[in-house]
Parts: structure tokens; sequence; C-alpha cells
């Protein structure tokens, strides 16, 4: 049998087949390229708050990528910062955790739930992502925010103290960790907490806050005193701290100044009329 006319068509069929797949290769990364400069688009508008315009890039992309699990959470981000709590949970709904192989992904979700005050979602979604990489500091701050909230104060002084030892030039580690013991009534270990976190900060307000935080274990340790120089010095650093003025007129009552002390807690009221002693923790 003569095949040699054959070959000039095998020859053709077989351009045809490279271009064919040349071509869908073109399709399919011009497709990417689009995806890219939309998700790119979305996320631009995410972070400078165009809500709205961002929610709509995000459903343009869900329904050409239904199964992809970043955008639903994006659009979820998208929609509490829109103050649409319910359309946010469902997008988070939509998303299974346990399948997604991003602790990216995974540790948004579970910041996400715990904004929107589902304790137990965020502290899975977390859990989920430590598993992924449990060594990421983002994913176990997370945690330790999920158990202060649920008022689990040893476990987040676990959680932290791990933070801090990992990364002890980390005032902020610090600094939460006292604030875990001290309301573990754990003053001591807050104490020597909180004195770490003033030898590793260098900002004249956060070191403010961590003094002021400093004096309210040392008036629980009943050094009255400490303090005092502790409120004093925090006020040093910032004198717009109504914690500080707080401690300090706690301790000024204590020693019989009553018209200092109604002083400091008239100014403490200003500054922060909403709770003027309360314990700064998640700021810091």
């Amino acid at each position: 049998m003569d095949v040699s006319g054959l070959l000039p068509k095998i020859i053709v069929l077989l351009v045809i087949s490279l271009g064919i797949q040349a071509l869908i290769r073109t399709i399919r990364q011009q497709r990417q390229r689009r995806h890219r400069v939309l998700l790119d688009a979305a996320r631009e508008d995410l972070n400078r708050h165009f809500y709205s315009r961002a929610i709509q890039q995000y459903s343009v992309l869900i329904k050409q990528h239904p199964q992809d699990p970043i955008l639903y959470v994006e659009r979820s981000l998208a929609y509490i910062e829109s103050n649409h709590r319910e359309k946010a949970l469902a997008d988070l709904s939509k998303v299974n955790l346990s399948k997604v192989q991003d602790a990216g992904v995974r540790g948004l979700a579970g910041i996400l739930y715990l904004r929107l005050g589902e304790y137990e979602q965020a502290e899975q979604a977390t859990r989920l992502a430590i598993r992924l990489n449990p060594d990421a500091p983002e994913v176990r701050q997370a945690l330790s925010e999920i158990y202060m909230r649920q008022r689990k104060w040893a476990e987040a002084a676990q959680v932290l103290l791990g933070l801090a030892n990992d990364h002890p030039t980390q005032h902020h580690y610090w600094n939460q960790l006292g604030v875990a013991y001290y309301l573990s009534e754990q003053y001591p270990e807050a104490l020597d907490a909180f004195n770490q976190a003033l030898g590793e900060c260098q900002d004249a307000e956060e070191k403010s806050t961590i003094l002021s935080n400093r004096a309210q274990a040392l008036l629980y340790m009943g050094r009255s005193f400490e303090a005092l120089d502790s409120a004093v010095w925090a006020l040093q650093h910032d004198d717009n701290n109504p914690q500080a003025y707080w401690y300090r007129g706690i301790v000024r009552m204590e020693l019989g100044e009553t018209e200092k002390a109604f002083l400091d807690f008239e100014r403490a009221m200003v500054l922060h009329e909403e709770d003027p002693w309360y314990l700064n923790y998640s700021d810091n």
C-alpha cells in the first residue's frame, strides 16, 4: 500500500492539531489574565473602601469561578464592611474550609467569623488554618483573640506565651500575654509580661498603654506606690491616656487625696466616656 500520499495530509492534520492546542492555551491564558485583572481590581476597591463596586466585581468572578473559595471569603469581607451581616455569613457558609488547602483563606475566614460574633466557627476556622501552618504568628494571634473574646483567659495566655517566646522582640505579644495573665488573676506573671513588653517597646503611645496595664496589675498586688509611679510614667508618654488617669485616681483615693483623685477620674471619663477604666488589650 502506498502511504506516501497520506504523509502531507498527516502533516496538515498535525499542524492543525498543534494550532488548536496553541489556540486553547492562548484562550486559557487570556482568561487567566482577565481573571487576575478583575480580581486585582476587586481587591483594590476593597482596600480603598469602595465596597459596593468590589461586591459587584466579586460577584462577576464568582459566576465565572463558582468553586473558588477565596472569592466568597473576600466578598464576605466586603459585605461586613457594608454592614450586610447576613450576606457575609451566607458567603462564608458556602466555603467548606476543611477542603481548602490555603492557610491564608482559613485564617481570613476565622477572622471574619470573629468579627461577626460567630466564635465557634471562628475557632474552628482558625484551628483548621493552624493545621496547615501552625507556626504562622498571624493565625496563632487570631486564635488568642478568639479565646480572649470567649473569656478563655488561660487558653489565650498559653497561645500568647508561645508567640512571645518565639518572637521575644515583639512587644505587643508580651502586652497581650500580660493582659491574659491579669484576667486569669495571675498578677505576678502579668507584671513580668508587662515589664518584658516595656523593654521591647519604642513607641511612646503604646508604651503608655503598657504602663497603664502594668499599673492595674500592681494595684491588684497591693503595690500602690509602684502603681502610682507606673501611671505617672504612662502619662509622661501620653497625657491623653484615660486608663492612666483612672489608676492614678485610685491610688490618690487610697492616699486620701480626694480632690486630686476626682480630677483624675473626671479627666479619664472625658477622654473615654464609654468605659474609662477599661483595660485596653485589643488594639496593642
